[in-house]
C-alpha cells in the first residue's frame, strides 16, 4: 500500500509539473500577446486543470488584485490521483498498525509461555530439594508466577 501511495504521489507530482509547464508557457504567450501560441497551449491543458484555469480567468487576474495569483491555489484544481494516494497512505498506516498490534500480542504470549515454563522448572527443582523451607519457597514462587500466567492467559485477546 505504501508503494502504491508513493507511486500515485509521484504521478501526481508529474501531472502537476505538466500543468505548471503548460500554464507557464501559456502565460508567457499571453504576456507577448501571441494568441496563436496561447491557443496552442490552452488546447493541451489537462481536463483536471481546465476548471481551475477557467475560474482563474473569470476572476480577471490581470486587472483584479484580489484574484488568485495562479489557478493552482484554487479549490477547483483537484487531481483525482491525489485522493487515491491519500487513501492508499491511510490504508498502509492502518495495516502497519494492525501488524504492530499482532506483533505485540505475539510477544506477550511468548513472555507468558516463558513464565509458565519457569513454573514447571521451579516445581521440578522443588521436587528434588531435601530442604522443606527451600521446597516451600520454590513452590510459593511457582504458584505466584503460575497465578500471574493464568491471569494473563485469561485476559489476553483471542484472534
Amino acid at each position: 500500500m505504501r508503494v502504491e501511495s508513493t507511486r500515485a504521489s509521484t504521478t501526481v507530482g508529474q501531472l502537476q509539473g505538466i500543468d505548471v509547464q503548460l500554464f507557464t508557457h501559456w502565460l508567457n504567450a499571453y504576456a507577448v500577446d501571441n494568441q496563436k501560441l496561447e491557443q496552442f497551449y490552452s488546447k493541451r491543458f489537462r481536463t483536471e486543470f481546465l476548471p481551475a484555469f477557467e475560474t482563474w480567468l473569470k476572476s480577471d487576474p490581470m486587472n483584479n488584485p484580489k484574484a488568485a495569483s495562479s489557478p493552482f491555489g484554487l479549490p477547483e484544481y483537484k487531481l483525482a490521483l491525489n485522493e487515491q494516494a491519500t487513501q492508499a497512505e491511510a490504508e498502509a498506516t492502518r495495516i502497519f498498525q494492525e501488524g504492530q498490534d499482532a506483533n505485540q500480542q505475539s510477544d506477550d504470549y511468548v513472555l507468558n509461555t516463558v513464565a509458565l515454563s519457569m513454573v514447571m522448572f521451579l516445581v521440578s527443582i522443588a521436587g528434588t530439594s531435601h530442604s522443606i523451607p527451600a521446597r516451600t519457597g520454590l513452590l510459593v514462587v511457582a504458584a505466584l508466577i503460575c497465578g500471574l500466567g493464568v491471569y494473563h492467559l485469561a485476559i489476553f485477546p483471542i484472534n
